[in-house]
């Protein structure tokens, strides 16, 4: 079966999900009628599949019983074993298992305005029961529908409110968001999507299931599964889109368009500035602090409390905002898009004195942050004394190199020397520097990336003739193809960004294909003599010869499509004796970790299931001893 490029899996998604969307505006219950009866389809092959295995089974058994000759004919093919196995990973497929999700869990007695909030809305929207609330550190908050059943459902419903959330939203802009996420469950919403989204699961791991089985059997029900899944999918996906926009006019009725727009321009909007002007220079901290402050999360709580809003980063943060489009990647419809739907303007505006969070956790904000620091100390203590430690080095190697005369530098100095500059020097302007190195070393390619990624930061779109230029090099693709993305994006380029989006697809697959070719070995592999020097291969004679349970080895090269200057070296050794399973795998361990190779290699051993591959070796390959 021909194998479809990721760019052509994405290209059918997206006709599916459009195709979704016009049957979903020009006839809602015929659309939700149409998942239902692509679902029901999943369940009827799902245990129609399961059903005539179990029947092949017991036939299996009868034939057995009875004697009959095909019985021998299905165990001298191995199918016998097929079946057996098949109807696990189908039985597996249906118990779809959802993790819980953790948080600072609170009680009613603790918090019990927010219990009452809840419980009000939930009253209004006829929602099913919450069965837990958490507090979680992020800015964000979620249903999360646990099923006890896998597949057949029994939600545990799970309320998560964000504590930054709660602290940098007005009571009125929370209750819009938690109205929007009870939104969610009002009218069977998220019953009906999470049903659907736990079919869509467990297709996915039967179709995975399918994909490690290369047997022709499996060809026919391969194609069925790679259709259904990703059309169901598409089809879910503009069943969630809709859900969003139903949600926000949940929340606009129960509160009002202006408090849910302003709601939704502060969720978009906030955690950019979170990160601006509190999380990033708390991490650039790490360079001169040898441990991080234990009270993060609580200092942050103090930032925000106080903040005010700077007129040019305001504007620069809405402009960005305003020209974020719709698209294909994400279920959530674009701010523009859903402000627009509901009637309003965009508008950012900080709650003052009346925050969420002091009025609907009270006394119990203090011991959630305390919980929250001890968490984020703990999660970020290893990480933040690397980061110390690294900096002392580089701080080091910076002293050094300053020390050398700039036209006794070597090149790898010379680029190192930027490179330190940029990390350590806040001040320092690193462009015009890798231009003279540009300029030295035409050929080099890092240097392009290098200065193509500060143009385009600078908005300046020379940058993409540079990042072209370093796509060249495999190493620097994925790069490359993130800097031009994220310009394309800021930039609103829907062409050049798709064009971008296809290079880095396209670079993906190449990635697989040398990681197959790197990774797996098989009789079916072209094989050619070594190019290794007279001196290389001496080196390796000198090592492998003191191996006493070696008698001969042999070497070649795996012939390599994707990066042939690479090469990949095939080594086949011949023990001196008969040899137990575990003394072969002790001896192959000694070949793979006491060897030093001038590159990747396959060790293998003349006799038993590489016995193929060994002869071919012995025949186009060189004898080392």
């Amino acid at each position: 079966m021909k194998t479809q490029s990721t760019t052509e899996r994405r290209e059918r998604f997206e006709a599916f999900v459009l195709q979704a969307e016009q049957a979903m505006r020009a006839n809602p219950r015929k659309y939700r009628i149409t998942i239902a009866l692509l679902a029901i389809l999943g369940y009827l092959v799902i245990f129609g599949i399961l059903g005539v295995l179990l029947l092949i089974g017991f036939l299996c058994v009868w034939a057995a019983w009875s004697g009959h000759a095909w019985w021998l004919l299905l165990i001298k093919t191995k199918l016998i074993w097929l079946f057996p196995a098949f109807c696990l990973l189908i039985l597996r497929s249906l118990w779809v298992r959802i993790k819980a999700p953790t948080g600072y869990r609170v009680r009613q007695a603790q918090c019990p305005r927010l219990f009452q909030e809840v419980a009000h809305l939930s009253s209004r929207l006829q929602t099913p029961r919450i069965h837990r609330i958490l507090i979680v550190n992020d800015f964000n908050a979620a249903i999360s529908q646990v099923p006890r059943l896998g597949i057949f459902g029994w939600q545990r419903n799970y309320l998560m409110l964000g504590l930054p959330l709660l602290l940098e939203l007005s009571t009125e802009q929370a209750r819009a968001v938690l109205a929007h996420e009870l939104g969610h469950l009002s009218g069977n919403h998220s019953r009906f999507g999470g049903w659907i989204y736990r079919v869509r699961l467990s297709w996915c791991r039967i179709q995975d299931a399918f994909a490690q089985m290369n047997h022709r059997s499996w060809e026919v029900p391969a194609r069925f599964l790679e259709w259904y899944a990703s059309y169901f999918t598409a089809y879910s996906f503009a069943l969630a889109r809709a859900n969003e926009y139903e949600a926000d006019r949940i929340a606009a009725v129960l509160t009002s368009p202006h408090k849910t727009a302003s709601a939704l321009v502060a969720v978009a909007a906030l955690p950019t500035l979170d990160h601006e002007q509190y999380w990033e220079p708390l991490c650039k901290r790490s360079g001169a602090e040898p441990t991080p402050p234990d009270t993060a999360v609580s200092e942050f709580a103090r930032h925000v409390q106080h903040r005010t809003l700077d007129p040019t980063q305001y504007g620069r943060l809405l402009s960005k905002l305003i020209s974020r489009k719709t698209n294909l990647s994400d279920t959530h419809p674009s701010l523009p898009d859903r402000l627009s739907a509901l009637g309003a303007r965009m508008e950012l505006s900080l709650p003052g004195d009346t925050r969420a969070a002091d009025e609907w956790l009270g006394s119990m904000i203090g011991p959630i942050l305390t919980e929250f620091d001890r968490q984020w100390r703990q999660a970020n203590e290893e990480v933040w004394k690397e980061q110390f430690a690294r900096r002392e080095r580089m701080t080091m190697r910076m002293a050094e190199l300053d020390q050398i005369d700039h036209a006794k530098q070597t090149r790898e100095e010379q680029w190192e020397f930027i490179w330190l500059s940029e990390q350590l020097r806040p001040d320092f302007d690193p462009l015009p520097s890798y231009e003279r190195y540009k300029a030295d070393h035409p050929t080099d390619r890092a240097a392009d990336l290098a200065i193509g990624r500060l143009l385009l930061h600078r908005n300046n779109e020379i940058g993409l003739q540079h990042l072209e230029r370093a796509a060249d090099e495999f190493h620097l693709v994925n790069a490359a193809c993130e800097y031009a993305l994220r310009y394309a994006e800021n930039s609103n380029d829907i062409q050049l960004a798709e064009k971008w989006k296809r290079r880095a697809e396209q670079h993906y697959d190449l990635e697989l294909l040398s990681r197959q070719e790197r990774t797996l070995l098989s009789p079916q592999d072209r094989l050619k003599r070594t190019s290794l020097s007279d001196e290389a291969l001496a080196a390796l004679r000198q090592q492998l010869q003191v191996i006493p349970e070696v008698e001969s080895v042999w070497i070649c090269e795996k012939d390599i499509k994707i990066l042939p200057a690479r090469p990949v070296y095939v080594l086949s050794a011949q023990p001196r004796r008969l040899l137990s399973e575990s003394k072969r795998e002790a001896v192959l361990e000694r070949l793979r970790a006491g060897v030093t190779y001038p590159g990747n290699v396959f060790v293998i051993l003349t006799s038993g299931n590489s016995n193929m591959i060994s002869e071919t070796v012995r025949g186009v390959g060189t004898k080392l001893f």
